[in-house]
């Protein structure tokens, strides 16, 4: 099959994220398809963006799979810029649909952007090429700009995204996604079970030839806190809202007369908030270090006793979660603090951690507590149980199995 996937921010192992159709394309090539995949030149969440200067589209082929990227405006957070952006790539991307069946001629044709509204070129792009149109499901939009942003209902935006969801629904021929609950969503917005198939975010195995690098400065700072601090509980990821680090940090002034270190790695729109929090504080157990490269992220964690993933108490959680780092946490073999809603944790799943209620940094303090208290061999065995989970159920191996059989 030629599968042509478009998510306006798509990544590669060059240019950072988003990493799942990447990982996922090398398993789908490895099984004899073709794929193409079509994204925005300019994404905020990649490390690097790829360069294009005087042309309105550039192809290149990385590890096989065929990128297109489409010239895009540069932008900053969520600024007007941002929404320039997506009408820009969504424009050009009807207006390359002749261009692109001509180059690709596709047999399946995947919707995968979070924001929904490249449904409308998508579903033109399939009717032209006569080809089936899947919907793959990220986030919830406009559910989550909604919930977590504050957004009414009302809002222009948040209506076009309702009607590109409702087009979405209704038009494909199948639909993918990476939330393990989101067939009770479906069945409150009357939305058809019977086209859904969920196929969630994995790992690449060529990870486990890679799980002993180190960002060399990085575990330096680690070691040297090690000295002061016999146990270290450890965050490495994006410093925003939902990652609920606060939620952490008030865990860390609780703790402050205990032999317990607090470790943040990463970047995000939050950071300088935290670092302030921790200041008012006066926490003198907790760090914060710079974004450490990804190939470096599960030999890291290595080198904490507990690893935190935390969420912030919202409703649109009960349709499940399906973070990337989660894997990363898992083949470390670190035990796992998970702040969350209860609804399929993965952690009670695969017994490889506590799971606590969001925003209780009390509970985020005892599960702390009792990891530091626990046998050695119990905690040994939360971390193996973790990995071998994780390689049997999240391979991007065998999710390319699912994902063939749900496009079929």
């Amino acid at each position: 099959m030629n599968i042509l996937i478009i998510n306006h921010y798509a990544g590669s192992k060059f240019h950072g994220m988003e990493f799942r159709h990447f990982y996922l394309s090398k398993e789908l090539i490895k099984k004899g398809h073709d794929v193409m995949i079509v994204a925005a030149d300019y994404s905020h969440v990649r490390t690097n963006n790829p360069n294009i200067k005087d042309t309105s589209y550039k192809i290149e082929s990385i590890d096989g799979i065929n990128y297109l990227w489409i010239k895009t405006p540069k932008y900053k957070s969520n600024s007007i810029l941002r929404i320039l952006n997506i009408i820009v790539f969504n424009i050009k991307l009807l207006i390359l649909s002749n261009k692109i069946i001509k180059l690709f001629n596709p047999d399946k044709v995947i919707s995968s952007s979070t924001y929904t509204l490249d449904i409308w070129p998508s579903h033109h792009l399939a009717k032209k090429a006569n080809c089936d149109l899947v919907y793959e499901i990220h986030d919830l939009w406009p559910l989550s700009p909604i919930e977590i942003g504050g957004y009414s209902k009302r809002h222009p935006y948040i209506m076009l995204i309702q009607a590109a969801e409702d087009f979405a629904y209704k038009n494909s021929d199948s639909i993918i996604s990476i939330l393990p609950n989101v067939s009770n969503y479906l069945q409150l917005k009357k939305y058809p079970l019977e086209k859904l198939h969920i196929v969630q975010n994995g790992i690449d195995k060529s990870i486990l030839d890679k799980t002993d690098l180190v960002h060399e400065e990085t575990l330096n700072q680690i070691k040297a806190i090690k000295r002061n601090s016999s146990f270290i509980v450890g965050y490495i990821g994006s410093h925003g809202k939902p990652n609920a680090l606060d939620d952490l940090l008030h865990s860390a002034c609780m703790l402050r007369n205990h032999d317990i270190s607090f470790v943040l790695i990463g970047n995000g729109m939050e950071k300088n908030f935290l670092m302030e929090l921790s200041q008012n504080m006066k926490l003198k157990n907790t760090y914060f270090i710079d974004p450490i490269p990804k190939e470096t992220v599960v030999g890291t964690l290595k080198n904490f006793d507990v690893a935190y993933i935390g969420w912030k108490k919202h409703p649109i959680y009960k349709f499940g979660i399906s973070p990337n780092k989660i894997f990363d946490y898992m083949i470390s073999e670190t035990p796992i603090i998970h702040a969350a809603e209860r609804e399929n944790d993965i952690i009670d799943k695969a017994e490889c951690g506590i799971t606590v209620n969001p925003e209780s940094p009390e509970e985020i303090s005892n599960a702390i507590l009792k990891i530091k208290n626990e046998d050695q061999s119990a905690i040994d065995r939360m971390g193996k149980n973790g990995k071998k989970y994780a390689l049997k159920n999240h391979s991007y191996k065998h999710l390319s199995e699912l994902f063939i059989k749900a496009i079929s």
